[in-house]
């Protein structure tokens, strides 16, 4: 069995178990902070109409982004903020942490075979970060409402920027054309800094409608 198949097993079984435990101490604080990403993952997953995506392999990645990716984010942001800068700095960790899972699945072709599961991969690796981000942020203060706002707001911002990664990823991948990461990269940086601009300038409330729409405009583009 590869290290890519073991991988998925372990992220896979800690992140359900982490659902169950947290669905059993408190099924309403399960359904504003965990519901949400599993929801937009079964719509992306849905959208994907032509070849769609192992359902299986769509969670595995989700997982790696709810426990690999923030796990190294973690590492990178406690080495690094200290002397740097928290709005430029921390996309470029989270972005390249979020990453992770998707370059994984890459490396499985028979499943990473078409452009689109570049965005299909992204957003999954991106909802799952954004599901542990809810979590942690919802038990600092009022759940509900924290919970809420990340809904609409901070779990569409981290797809978003994933697919848009992921998707540029694919492009390079499947043309050969490298430089396309790279602007992938860069475009999700500036999507994820747009965010966090507007939440650190007091427009937080702004992150709702841009956050929505961008979400849309990444998605609509699977077949």
């Amino acid at each position: 069995m590869s290290l890519f198949k073991i991988s998925c097993i372990i992220v896979t079984l800690l992140t359900l178990i982490a659902f169950i435990l947290s669905l059993i101490v408190s099924p309403l604080f399960f359904s504003v902070t965990v519901l949400p990403g599993l929801a937009y993952l079964i719509y992306v997953w849905l959208k994907d109409r032509i070849e769609r995506e192992p359902l299986i392999m769509v969670f595995a990645v989700f997982s790696h982004g709810f426990i690999v990716s923030s796990i190294l984010a973690l590492i990178l942001e406690v080495m690094l903020l200290s002397f740097l800068d928290v709005v430029t700095v921390v996309p470029v960790i989270e972005e390249l942490a979020k990453f992770f899972g998707v370059f994984l699945a890459s490396r499985w072709r028979r499943v990473f075979n078409e452009i689109d599961d570049g965005i299909v991969y992204g957003a999954s690796s991106g909802l799952g970060f954004a599901t542990l981000e809810s979590i942690l942020y919802s038990m600092k203060g009022h759940f509900l409402t924290i919970g809420t706002l990340r809904a609409f707001s901070s779990t569409l911002s981290h797809a978003t920027a994933s697919a848009l990664f992921g998707y540029y990823y694919a492009v390079s991948l499947f043309t050969r054309r490298h430089f396309f990461t790279v602007i992938g990269f860069l475009a999700a940086i500036a999507l994820h800094a747009l965010h966090n601009f507007l939440i650190v300038t007091g427009l937080g409330l702004l992150t709702i409608p841009v956050d929505i729409l961008a979400f849309v405009l990444v998605v609509k583009k699977l077949k």
